[in-house]
This record gives structure tokens, sequence and C-alpha cells, in this order.
């Protein structure tokens, strides 16, 4: 074969070969019937980042106080007499008079001379009690069978330096001046003003007066960690 019938042939052939291509894609095409899928090769560009909106979670529901023993005292009867405890009792970091943290209710009964009624149901858990024939605003907080806390949410009741409700905080911060550790309240009504004993033997209790968005104090408590540290209550 001479060189001029290879170099004619070549490009015959190449086109023969194109044609053969372009028939095999129609005929394709043709006989199509519509449930073809089309399947993309994969790219070699990197797809973009993906960004991903999550939602901050629903704002939390404002905390709701807890109504302590609102209903008053129980009465005193001919069974359950006035006792010890009156207005002109006095709380401490240990308790209130004779009633002490970690006494059982019948034992502070006795000390105090007064019939301790529970307040609604006595859950084992969490309940309050309160001294037939007042004073009103006066409860103990009950766990596990022992007096952990006293809460003053009326009346005169102070403590022994005179530091009840009524009280500015500015009032209290001089009372006890370098031992007392102030927070928010949850509530958003003003303060928490927690009295920290300095004696190490005293570390697990606290006096805890809550303020109001003037400064004064509207309730008190006093009692053992962490039982007196409950912003409300058994809730």
């Amino acid at each position: 074969m001479s060189y001029h019938q290879c170099v004619t042939i070549r490009p015959l052939f190449a086109f023969i070969v194109a044609a053969g291509l372009f028939l095999l894609v129609i005929t394709g095409c043709s006989s199509n019937d519509g449930n073809d899928v089309l399947v993309v090769p994969d790219s070699t560009i990197p797809a973009p980042a993906v960004t991903v909106v999550v939602q901050p979670p629903e704002s939390t529901p404002s905390a709701t106080r807890q109504v302590l023993f609102s209903s008053g005292a129980p009465p005193a009867t001919e069974e359950c007499p006035t006792g010890l405890l009156d207005s002109n009792s006095s709380v401490s970091t240990v308790g209130l008079d004779e009633v002490l943290f970690g006494m059982t209710v019948n034992a502070a009964s006795t000390a105090a001379g007064v019939c301790l009624i529970a307040d609604g149901e006595a859950n084992a858990d969490c309940h309050y009690v309160q001294p037939a024939g007042g004073p009103d605003g006066v409860g103990f907080m009950v766990t596990n069978g022992t007096i952990e806390r006293v809460d003053i949410i009326a009346g005169t009741i102070a403590t022994r330096s005179g530091a009840g409700i009524g009280k500015t905080e500015q009032q209290i911060l001089d009372l006890f001046p370098g031992k007392i550790e102030t927070t928010a309240s949850p509530f958003g009504d003003g303060n928490q003003l927690a009295f920290i004993p300095s004696d190490a033997d005293d570390q697990q209790f606290r006096v805890i007066w809550e303020t109001d968005t003037d400064g004064v104090v509207t309730q008190f408590r006093s009692g053992r960690r962490p039982q007196v540290e409950r912003i409300n209550g058994c809730q």
C-alpha cells in the first residue's frame, strides 16, 4: 500500500467510526420510553458546605413562687393548746426557739409544747407542719421524718439580731458584714441574701432573706443544706 492510500484510508476510517457512534446515540434516544434514569457522574469539584440552622430552644417559663401555708396557722384546741412559740420567738441558724433542725416532729412538739399540724398531705419526702394556735406565717419543712427548715412568710418573728420581714437589704448587710452572699431572685422580684456562717462546724446551715424590687425583706428562712437552699419549698 502506498503512502497516499494510507493517508486517504485513515480519514475515511475515522469518519466511519464517528458516524457509527452518532447512529448508536440516535438509536438509543429513539428507544427511550420515558422511564430511563439520567445518572450524573460524580463531580471532581467538592460540594459547597451546607449551613444547618438550629433553632434556639424555647425560653423557660418564668418561675412561679410556691404559696406556702397561706391559710394561716391551725387553731388551738383543747387537745392542742397554744404552745411556747409566739410572735416573740426568734430564728437562729439551728432552729426556731426550742425547735431545732434534725428533730423529729414528735420531739419538736414536745420541746415547744405545741402540736405541729401537717399543712395539706403529709408527704414522706417533703411537707410542712405548722404550730397549732400560731403564730401565723410560720411553717417547718419536714423531710424524711425530721424538721430541716423553718419559713417565716409573715409576722414579726425575726432572727436574734432583729433581721426579719420589713428590713432592707442594706440593714441585713450592716448586721452581718462580710457574711452575706447576695444573688438575684429566680422569680425576678428582688434578691436573696444568704448568711454564711464563719464557723466550720456550721457550714451546713444558712439563713436566707428574700427581698422585693424595693430591696425590702418579704420573707426569710433558716435551715440545713440542701433543704434551706430549695427556692420553692417542697416543689
